[in-house]
């Protein structure tokens, strides 16, 4: 009983530093939006990152299962990985101004701009990620 207190106590506390991390970098993102160049695109790349380890974290009992030697492809992981691409390929201000990407005004461009829409789609890649590596049946057993 104590073990699974310390994990939840330890997952909780992961997941409140994720979140902490995430927060102060888009608040790095948004005080300097007036003039872009001063931006430290650092934070464009590290929020992603801290947005899938953080929907990795949801999965914590499979990941727990998969250091102790669960490693077992299965069919999500085609579509995890193309999320995985297409979210670090197109993060909203750096997909416009680096690659060249013109994308008309239309209604995928415009969802792709809203930031709580690319926040939902890392997290659901590091949910993904974590459940088309693990064997389903097993890992929920445990």
């Amino acid at each position: 009983m104590n073990k699974k207190i310390l994990f939840y106590v330890i997952v909780v506390s992961i997941g409140f530093i994720l979140l902490y991390l995430m927060e102060y970098s888009q608040n790095q993102i948004i005080q300097p939006r007036i003039d872009f160049a001063s931006v430290n695109h650092f934070h464009y790349l590290i929020l992603p990152i801290l947005m899938i380890l953080f929907g990795m974290l949801i999965e914590s009992k499979r990941i727990i299962f998969l250091l102790n030697g669960g490693l077992k492809l299965n069919w999500l992981v085609v579509p995890s990985l193309l999320m995985l691409l297409f979210t670090i390929i197109f993060p909203y201000p750096l997909s416009y101004l680096h690659f060249g990407f013109n994308i008309q005004s239309n209604f995928l461009s415009g969802l792709l701009q809203q930031p709580y829409v690319n926040h939902i789609l890392y997290i659901l890649t590091g949910i993904l990620l974590v459940r088309s590596i693990t064997n389903e049946e097993k890992s929920m057993k445990s």
